[in-house]
């Protein structure tokens, strides 16, 4: 029905103007007559409305596209720009493949439990989710996770096994490797590598620091990375002012020499609440850098016992991995090699 739903729009889409069909005041007014006619979701706030009717914007601007044949659409997650993938397959049978990098329909979920705080909101934008997201699944012939943990929520939704291929991630070892860098300070350095965002729960990391902190003080944990989220930004920031750590967290912005970040610290660390096949443990590894890891994902898959790993959201168990690294140069010695 939704595959139908979906080829229906494109074919009506192809005759009307996409903008007056989604920015006009009548649109938007018969949206929130068709909410308030819902006897669940006339309990949305009109915020809540907005943001659920943007979302719907979007979906209905992807649908908008009309490309030329093709003889195979790629798509690099399973979510709104790969609608079009339905369209190319009905209308030329081309093969469809889905690479899934992360796993859209986990952190679409993790999203909406965190941003929207309306019940009535998340409740329709988790249908809208998987509805889409079981679709395009039913659409490809072949799905191709980067690493086995994401095959558990492919299964889940109903994807037959026979469809799914995993293909993890690779690195250039050229690049990243063991280096002799010049490093300021001889105080004992936790790096860390990737975006500020709140699915990499650096506040987590923060909050170990402060207690790795009691038992070593001079410890040093350099942030490597930009964010997009201003708010979770200023999140982080405050964590820091709070826990009286400005000596021993320092932000270090974005870089385009990561591998030379991994080998400045003596441990790298992961705090992350979801991952897929995370390209941070794999390039400190190459490194020649000991791990410390939350257990999600696919991060297991890539230590392969060559790191730690702790849970996550468990800043006491992270500081003990780091303490226990730190302390003891041969354990880092013989993770790292």
């Amino acid at each position: 029905e939704v595959r139908e739903s979906i080829i229906d729009l494109h074919a009506f889409l192809a005759k009307f103007d996409y903008k007056k069909c989604v920015e006009s005041p009548s649109v938007w007014g018969d949206f929130l007559r068709l909410l308030q006619d819902d006897p669940l979701y006339r309990q949305m706030s009109l915020n809540e409305a907005l943001v659920s009717y943007q979302s719907m914007q979007r979906l209905i601007q992807t649908l908008s596209v009309d490309l030329p044949k093709v003889d195979l659409v790629h798509c690099s997650l399973a979510w709104m720009p790969s609608l079009i993938s339905i369209i190319q397959k009905a209308k030329y049978g081309c093969p469809v493949i889905i690479t899934e990098h992360g796993v859209a329909l986990r952190e679409l979920l993790l999203y909406y439990n965190g941003y929207v705080y309306d019940e009535a909101s998340k409740i329709m934008m988790k249908v809208i989710a998987t509805n889409i997201v079981k679709t395009l699944f039913d659409v490809a012939d072949i799905i191709a996770p980067v690493c086995a943990a994401n095959t558990d929520w492919e299964l889940n939704v109903g994807v037959p096994a026979e469809k799914i291929r995993v293909i993890y991630n690779g690195i250039d070892t050229k690049r990243f490797r063991p280096m002799d860098v010049e490093r300021k300070t001889s105080r004992p350095t936790v790096v860390f590598v990737g975006r500020i965002e709140i699915f990499k729960d650096l506040v987590s990391l923060i909050t170990a620091i402060g207690e790795v902190k009691k038992e070593i003080p001079d410890v040093l944990c350099l942030i490597y990375g930009e964010g997009g989220d201003i708010d979770y930004c200023r999140i982080c920031a405050s964590a820091v002012e709070e826990l009286d750590l400005k000596d021993n967290v320092i932000f270090m912005g974005k870089t385009k020499e990561p591998e030379t970040a991994y080998n400045i610290g003596d441990v790298v660390a992961m705090s992350s609440v979801t991952e897929a096949f995370p390209f941070a443990a794999i390039e400190a590894m190459a490194c020649g850098k000991p791990v410390v890891a939350t257990d999600v994902g696919g991060t297991r898959e890539a230590l392969e016992g060559c790191g730690v790993l702790v849970r996550s959201r468990n800043s006491t168990e992270l500081a003990r991995a780091i303490v226990k690294l730190l302390k003891n140069e041969e354990y880092r010695r013989r993770l790292g090699d």
